[in-house]
C-alpha cells in the first residue's frame, strides 16, 4: 500500500493512506487476470488496483463443479487477504501509529 498526501483543511499535516482494491479473477487463468488489469489501466484513481487470480481453481469455470471448486478457492483468497491486511494494520506496542 501507498501513502497519498492530502492536504485536510483542518489537518494539513495528516497523511492519508490510499485504499488497496483487488480485483479477483475467480479461475486459474493468468491469461485472463492479466487481460482485466490490461482493461483496466489508469481506473484506480488514487486507489491502487491489485490483479489476482485463484491458483488452485479450475483454469475456466465451465459448469456447477467448477463453480463450486472456485468458490471455495475464492473464499479462501479473500480469507487470505483480511488476515494479511489485520496483520500490517496492528499498532504497535503502545497503541499508536508512529
Amino acid at each position: 500500500m501507498f501513502t497519498l498526501n492530502v492536504i485536510h483543511p483542518r489537518y494539513p499535516l495528516i497523511r492519508h493512506n490510499a485504499m488497496t482494491i483487488y480485483v479477483i479473477n475467480p479461475n486459474a487463468s493468468s491469461a485472463m487476470t492479466h487481460q482485466l488489469e490490461i482493461e483496466n489501466i489508469g481506473l484506480g484513481g488514487s486507489s491502487k488496483l491489485m490483479f489476482v487470480n485463484c491458483t488452485q481453481s479450475p483454469e475456466s469455470i465451465e459448469g456447477y463443479s467448477d463453480g463450486a471448486k472456485a468458490t471455495f478457492y475464492l473464499m479462501k483468497m479473500i480469507e487470505d487477504i483480511e488476515a494479511k491486511k489485520e496483520t500490517s494494520q496492528r499498532t504497535p506496542e503502545g497503541g499508536a501509529f508512529p
